[in-house]
């Protein structure tokens, strides 16, 4: 069990939030810096090293928001760079180390050169993790929002940047298309005061229609 020290409110507490304020932008603007310095030399010289040298440094803090790091490198590569963690734990560290996909960058023998290097890490630079994604407020979903989650999944096509691999598979565009016409008739039902429809099995009967796949499951 941990033992924290407890402090009153006066100087020894100020001095303490204070020191929190200063570290944690320090902390933020020096990741930014890794990022964008890792960025340029892995287009540069071919050498994605850096950029998984990076994540796995700041693997083991809860505290750090790994994913959105993750994304920035993929959304200012252009989709050269996914980064995605191996299966195993690695002995050492006891964390789950960082790799990349080469089927988008090679690697440091097969250089993968981005061919706006200098006007995309222009971007980069002025653009930090925490920026270009910014964290969310825990929010309940109501049943609106689900729809709109279910519309966008129905008729999304696209392809995520730089690659030909699709956001949403053909089977959700199908199953969230089904959904959505049961969700808006349970809607419509309840908005004029009718006896509602049971959602449950509604879902249940408009498998009959849903692929084999979804039904094994």
């Amino acid at each position: 069990m941990s033992i924290v020290k407890l402090l009153a409110a006066g100087a020894e507490f100020n001095e303490l939030v204070s020191k929190i304020g200063k570290s944690s932008s320090a902390v933020q603007a020096d990741i930014h810096q890794a990022a964008c310095s890792a960025f340029n030399h892995a287009f540069t010289h071919g050498d994605n090293r850096g950029i998984k040298q990076l994540m796995n440094a700041v693997e083991p803090s809860k505290g750090i928001r790994r994913l959105a790091i993750a994304h920035w490198f993929n959304h200012f590569s252009d989709g050269k760079i996914v980064l995605s963690q191996e299966k195993e734990v690695n002995a050492d560290t006891g964390f789950k180390d960082w790799k990349i996909n080469h089927d988008r960058f090679q690697g440091w023998d097969k250089c993968d050169v981005h061919t706006n290097l200098a006007e995309v890490l222009d971007e980069a630079m002025a653009t930090s993790f925490a920026d270009l994604v910014p964290e969310k407020a825990h929010t309940t979903l109501i049943l609106k929002k689900f729809l709109k989650s279910l519309s966008r999944s129905a008729t999304n096509r696209k392809m995520f940047d730089g690659t030909r691999i699709p956001q949403v598979s053909g089977e959700v565009n199908e199953v969230a298309s089904m959904l959505v016409g049961i969700v808006e008739k349970y809607m419509a039902e309840r908005d004029s005061a009718k006896p509602s429809i049971d959602v449950v099995n509604a879902i249940k009967d408009a498998q009959v229609g849903v692929p084999a796949l979804l039904k094994a499951a």
